[in-house]
């Protein structure tokens, strides 16, 4: 019984190693990205800098905006505009925002090094009054991992017909 469980244990390990290496930034089957797009530089000693100065970097024209007096029901939009400063792909995997009111496009495809980019965040101001602050928070593949966008806002009553 030994035998046969090692038997089919070789060749299950045989089996995974024989599937060839990805060489694209995603799989056209999956849609999945490719694992050499994600690096890690944590280690159990401490952040190996050879990886980290290999990493992507996400710079902001600006992390702030205030879209000043609008009205209840308006809905607004800004453009965070941005560049890769970094020496590999950058990849934006997820943008929440804080609230339901906030939502924000990103790209979705890996951005190369010295690339430009954006993300549109849209505030709603349905049932909203007074001054607002949200937050959109980015998962990307840079060093911190997480990346924050603010947007404000004093909120008037709604404009009357």
């Amino acid at each position: 019984m030994k035998r046969y469980i090692l038997f089919f244990s070789v060749l299950a390990f045989a089996a995974c190693n024989n599937k060839p290496a990805e060489t694209k930034a995603t799989n056209a089957d999956s849609g999945m990205l490719s694992a050499k797009l994600v690096k890690n530089p944590y280690t159990a000693s401490g952040t190996d800098t050879a990886i980290a100065a290999q990493l992507a970097t996400i710079q902001f024209r600006d992390t702030t905006h205030d879209f000043g007096t609008i009205h209840e029901g308006d809905v607004v939009t800004y453009d965070f505009e941005f560049t890769n400063g970094g020496k590999s792909p950058l990849i934006v995997s997820k943008a929440v925002g804080s609230c339901g009111c906030t939502i924000a496009d990103f790209p979705k495809e890996p951005l190369p090094p010295g690339k430009n980019g954006k993300i549109t965040v849209r505030f709603n101001s349905k049932d909203k009054t007074g001054p607002q602050n949200k937050t959109v928070t980015l998962t990307t593949n840079t060093l911190r991992g997480t990346e924050w966008l603010y947007i404000t806002a004093n909120v008037a009553e709604a404009k009357k017909k």
